[in-house]
């Protein structure tokens, strides 16, 4: 009811237009609650254009599992799809947030225990000759993606701005392979 509210006065002229194309006679197009009730419908269309009805089913199948019809109205279901969005968000955030933060301690810490802001490129620190050409290529099809450095060679490109554009788990891997 509330979203309603404040969004059906955005949606009361174009309401009052379709009320007009129906052909209702003037005393009845008078009546508010039709107007209202044209407009909730329009914001309902609108909605499900762009949410979709799939992804929102599920959320009508939460009221109907518990048995809850007294709660089951539009209004909540979008309620719970725009917290459901809005956590999604939250968590994205502090995920994206740690990801960086690991990847800044593993670059450090091996530019620091290397001593060398290019150890990447050093087959000394690596397990295996086979692991430092596996690295290599890895690292080298990441900077083919990324147009601020895919024409610098390796040496012209500290870690910490080539790493920047890996993955976390290309970060991880790189890092099993030392």
């Amino acid at each position: 009811r509330h979203l309603f509210q404040w969004k059906s006065a955005f949606f009361s002229s174009e309401s009052k237009e379709i009320i007009i194309k129906s052909g209702i006679k003037k005393k009845k197009r008078m009546d508010k609650s039709l107007i209202d009730r044209i407009s909730a419908v329009l914001i309902l269309q609108r909605y499900l254009k762009h949410i979709w009805y799939y992804r929102l089913s599920h959320y009508f199948n939460y009221f109907r599992d518990n048995n809850n019809w007294e709660e089951l109205t539009f209004n909540n279901i979008l309620k719970y799809y725009i917290f459901d969005r809005k956590l999604k968000l939250i968590f994205t955030d502090i995920i994206e947030r740690i990801e960086i933060s690991l990847k800044a301690n593993i670059i450090n810490s091996l530019s620091l225990e290397y001593n060398n802001s290019y150890f990447f490129i050093d087959e000394n620190i690596y397990f295996n000759n086979e692991s430092f050409l596996k690295s290599v290529q890895v690292l080298e099809k990441e900077k083919s993606k990324n147009k601020s450095i895919m024409n610098l060679e390796f040496r012209d490109i500290e870690s910490w701005k080539l790493f920047q554009w890996l993955t976390f788990w290309t970060t991880v891997l790189f890092y099993w392979s030392l």
